[in-house]
């Protein structure tokens, strides 16, 4: 994640290199396409039955709506043995399930979730999986909202007097980490991302964002591989703030244009202007902005952004003080040369 929280663990670990050559064919074919196979301790894993994390299970769900094909899971036994599915036992080698035991810590009684494919797709899936566990079902940090903070981590097959506990864990541990204050800085973003479809390099960011300075001594062959001097920060997994270093040089800018597959003649008619103001003097420049908004809310508990703006908008989009928005004089329109269309509307409608 780009925004990680940092008050509960469930770390990502990648254990490609003890399933590259197993024979469960998700794991090792993944591999051997360029992409990875992690995975998620989650200690005490008799806390996750196993519908939860069966395909249609909400944990399972959330692996799916991040990408992946879907969530392999192992139960870590007594005397190094597990407990999966059956193509996932015979497939891995006794030194091959320690391996990747070993690589995530864990111990008996421990479950493991694991998701093979393309890095990218790998890291938005557990990521969705590590927030959703410990929000919804673990109970580590507050839900996201008083309805889903009042059903986490009730799972089927559970009496209610033992919902009613893990609900009274689940509540005592969020308000340990109500008071936590995670604070941290993401920086060397990557400089630029490929898109398949057009078949070249896009800005991250933006073609504004200044190279790392060390990668502008590489060739542009490794582009792929460039730092942005771009950062965000990030309080208890939310994005509050971000910015970067901006390029001032006409042969750096020229140079990303050029890498975007902007010609000379293309990056001329549209931002000739700029590139001529980079030969003026340009000073070295950056900046940051920061949503006060959204910090106050964080800071504040509230479930909304909507509670700490002094005017909200409606989920309509209308401000209730101003009654925006309003209806145009027709004069104003036509000065305009504006004319206003009304949506057609069904002929079944009564």
């Amino acid at each position: 994640s780009d925004k990680p929280d940092l008050r509960y663990g469930l770390e990502h670990v990648d254990v490609s290199a003890y399933v590259k050559d197993c024979g469960f064919k998700v794991f090792s074919g993944a591999v051997a396409e360029g992409g990875c196979v992690k995975a998620i301790r989650v200690p005490d894993g008799k806390r996750v039955s196993n519908s939860r994390i069966k395909p249609k299970g909400d944990i399972a769900n959330e692996a799916v709506a991040g990408g992946a094909a879907g969530l392999a899971s192992i139960r870590v036994l007594e005397g190094g043995d597990i407990d999966a599915a059956k193509p996932i036992k015979e497939g891995l080698s006794p030194e091959q399930i320690q391996g990747a035991i070993s690589a995530c810590a864990a111990e008996p009684g421990d479950l493991l979730l694991l998701a093979a494919g393309p890095k990218a797709t790998v890291a938005t899936a557990l990521d969705r999986v590590r927030q959703f566990l410990a929000r919804e079902v673990l109970g580590l940090v507050p839900s996201l909202s008083p309805q889903q903070t009042s059903s986490s981590g009730g799972g089927k097959g559970k009496g209610k007097g033992q919902q009613h506990q893990q609900q009274q864990n689940n509540h005592e541990r969020q308000g340990q980490s109500s008071q936590q204050h995670s604070l941290l800085w993401v920086t060397d973003f990557p400089m630029f991302e490929y898109d398949e479809e057009q078949s070249r390099f896009i800005a991250m960011h933006h073609p504004f964002t200044a190279p790392h300075p060390d990668d502008l001594a590489r060739p542009d062959n490794t582009a792929a591989s460039w730092r942005a001097q771009a950062y965000d920060l990030v309080y208890n997994g939310v994005e509050i703030g971000g910015g970067s270093l901006r390029i001032y040089r006409r042969d750096v800018q020229a140079r990303v244009f050029s890498l975007i597959g902007l010609s000379k003649e293309e990056a001329e008619a549209k931002f000739g202007y700029l590139l001529d103001c980079f030969e003026l003097g340009a000073p070295p420049h950056g900046g940051l902005a920061l949503g006060l908004d959204r910090l106050a809310m964080l800071l504040s508990g509230s479930p909304s952004i909507r509670d700490v703006i002094a005017f909200p908008k409606t989920t309509a989009a209308q401000c209730l003080l101003t009654n925006a928005p309003s209806p145009v004089p027709e004069q104003q329109l036509q000065e305009l040369h504006v004319r206003t269309v009304p949506p057609p509307t069904s002929s079944n409608s009564t």
